[in-house]
């Protein structure tokens, strides 16, 4: 009988005196012991398995848990089957893409055809096609600002300043100030 022992996954962080929420029982003689180990699991069609995960939204933890593995081993299946990282980087860069393509929409605002349906008793009496407008969008703008120029939009500014008082003219001017303020005695 293999013995079981509680390990630890990636990514697993524990607080005083709280259990470990990952906690995870794995038989110690099944566990991978070298990234070769971890590359074995690899196989070629996780490839395009991937690549529609991140058309999904996926990002590496998730699809890690699809693959039933670490993310660790994500990581080392990108840095030795460079299809797969190429496959997942151009992935995720189409999908970020439509994404900034709809920030700038809103930013800026748009338009599309649309069409308005009447319908009686049931049945489509008249359709008319319009034109339907969506104005800019105030937090994307401010959104779009702030990400793309930084230095002018950001909520706080930083300043410096340069001053010629020590510390030891700061320490002259308080033995003063105190020296004129005498408690009643």
């Amino acid at each position: 009988m293999t013995e079981k022992k509680k390990i630890l996954t990636v990514g697993d962080e524990r607080q005083d005196n709280e259990p470990l929420s990952k906690m995870t029982e794995l038989p110690i003689d099944n566990r991978p012991e070298t990234n070769q180990d971890y590359n074995e699991l690899y196989r070629e069609e996780y490839k395009d398995q991937a690549r529609k995960l991140c058309a999904l939204g996926a990002i590496d933890e998730d699809i890690a848990d699809f693959f039933n593995v670490s993310v660790r081993t994500i990581y080392n299946w990108k840095n030795e089957f460079p299809d797969f990282a190429e496959t997942l980087r151009e992935a995720k860069l189409a999908l970020d893409s439509k994404v900034v393509r709809s920030l700038f929409e809103r930013a800026t605002g748009y338009s599309h055809k649309d069409y308005k349906f009447a319908v009686h008793g049931g049945k489509i009496t008249d359709v008319r096609e319009f034109e339907k407008h969506y104005p800019p969008e105030t937090a994307a703008i401010v959104f779009w600002l702030k990400n793309r120029q930084p230095a002018l939009w950001r909520d706080k500014h930083h300043m410096e300043l340069t001053t010629s008082i020590t510390v030891e003219r700061l320490a002259e001017g308080r033995e003063r100030a105190l020296k004129r303020i005498k408690p009643d005695q």
